[in-house]
């Protein structure tokens, strides 16, 4: 029980205040990236691989802003844009950032060592739409790095409707407006959305469940800690090609083609994230079916 003699807590310093925005946060982890672009690593230098840059903040983008936008480029392959949203997500009574709960289904829906599934933009197949405006395509990347894959998550305080789903749909939508800007007319590149946090990331396999409380009866009691995940689900409005001339013959195609990853990555290991991470393989190098 509370100590009422000790009056109500002081109120916050303007720190406190700026801190609880985020701000802070987004444009010291851009700064990182320019001071480790200053400094790259020995290895990045003898593989002749230039390192992620920031090559805008702020980025005015649909309804509201992209915090950072990064690019890379590996020798002479197509563009790399990084599309990053920064959330910042801390209890103030316990004194420590939240926990992120990630559920992995039961068994993986896809073969181990499945690739992300990334937007991408191709203007030679995109030329002259105009309606529905679909500027950005859909298809499966190799990744550089391998890392785990989650389907829901649980947010340890959620505040009115906001959820990581809402979250992954609405930088996915930011990243559909940005494409469609007229900048790079004919540039074709991968397009990856990433989610940096300060949060505790931790997943958990679903287990078996009795149907008689909704609880589960086995598996871990505790998450896995992570330092970086994938999210992934149908999460985009739009399928993998601009207008498909036939119609989809059933809604799980349907569905499939509309699963997108979103990376999920703690702000401590952002920097590490990006010195391993590269996509290659792009749809747009391999032959029609």
């Amino acid at each position: 029980m509370a100590d009422k003699s000790k009056g109500p807590p002081p109120p916050p310093s303007d720190r406190d205040r700026a801190s609880a925005s985020g701000i802070p946060l987004q444009r010291y982890l851009a700064e990182q990236v320019r001071t480790t672009n200053a400094n790259p690593p020995a290895e990045t230098q003898a593989e002749d691989r230039q390192p992620w840059r920031v090559e805008a903040e702020e980025v005015p983008a649909g309804d509201g802003f992209l915090d950072m936008l990064l690019v890379r480029r590996v020798d002479s392959d197509p563009m790399i844009r990084m599309a990053v949203e920064v959330k910042r997500f801390y209890d103030v009574e316990e004194q420590r950032p939240m926990r992120l709960l990630f559920l992995a289904p039961r068994r993986d829906a896809r073969p181990a060592g499945s690739g992300p599934f990334l937007p991408y933009r191709d203007p030679e197949k995109t030329k002259g739409m105009t309606s529905p405006p679909h500027h950005l395509l859909g298809g499966e990347f190799m990744a550089t790095v391998q890392s785990r894959v989650a389907e829901h998550c649980i947010l340890e305080d959620r505040r009115g409707n906001a959820n990581m789903d809402t979250f992954a749909r609405e930088l996915l939508t930011q990243m559909e407006a940005l494409s469609r800007e007229s900048v790079g007319h004919n540039e074709k590149f991968a397009f990856v959305p990433v989610i940096v946090t300060n949060a505790e990331l931790r997943l958990l396999r679903v287990g078996d469940v009795d149907l008689a409380t909704g609880a589960m009866k086995n598996g871990a009691s505790e998450g896995e800690s992570l330092e970086f995940l994938r999210y992934e689900k149908t999460m985009s409005r739009t399928g993998a090609e601009p207008v498909p001339s036939q119609g989809t013959p059933n809604y799980l195609a349907w569905a499939a083609e509309r699963v997108r990853t979103v990376y999920v990555v703690r702000a401590s290991h952002f920097v590490e994230f990006l010195r391993q991470f590269s996509v290659g393989n792009p749809p747009w190098d391999r032959p029609k079916r």
